[in-house]
């Protein structure tokens, strides 16, 4: 089993609690889209943002980063993910 730590950037922290910044994953769950999909149900509430779209794809109001390194400069979604890597949430700024 391997533990993500995850990191919410902006307002996006705020509601989180601390305990749900780390998640734990099976061996067989290697992608940062297994992650998604493990966590999106429980911050969509927390957070009221939608991480993925109905289409699978990453939101378009999000950024995802492991270790420093944006998934779209990666394999995106199918980018591997390992015990201890850091994976942070970030959302679009959108202001005026």
């Amino acid at each position: 089993m391997k533990e993500i730590e995850l990191k919410f950037m902006g307002s996006a922290l705020m509601p989180v609690e601390p305990s749900l910044r780390k998640v734990k994953l099976e061996e067989d769950e290697r992608s940062v889209k297994n992650l998604i999909e493990k966590i999106s149900d429980i911050f969509k509430e927390e957070l009221g943002i939608e991480i993925l779209e109905e289409d699978g794809r990453v939101s378009k109001y999000i950024l995802i980063i492991v270790n420093g390194v944006n998934i779209t400069h990666k394999d995106g979604l199918k980018t591997e993910i390992r015990d201890g890597d850091k994976v942070s949430i970030v959302p679009a700024m959108i202001g005026g």
